[in-house]
């Protein structure tokens, strides 16, 4: 399940697992967009110096 909130009207996409996969082995990308959303999402999460960088917690 997902839950969140938008600050503005908003458009949710909802793409099935089964197509995620095949379009990350078909469109190079697309795998591009989601790893690097994934990322950016991650990262922008830890604060800077929060020694938490790279710990499994």
């Amino acid at each position: 399940m997902i839950k969140g909130a938008a600050e503005e009207d908003s458009v949710l996409v909802c793409i099935p697992v089964n197509l995620m996969e095949e379009w990350m082995v078909k469109f190079p990308s697309w795998k591009k967009c989601v790893m690097t959303t994934i990322w950016l999402e991650n990262h922008q999460a830890i604060p800077a110096g929060s020694g938490s960088a790279g710990k499994i917690v």
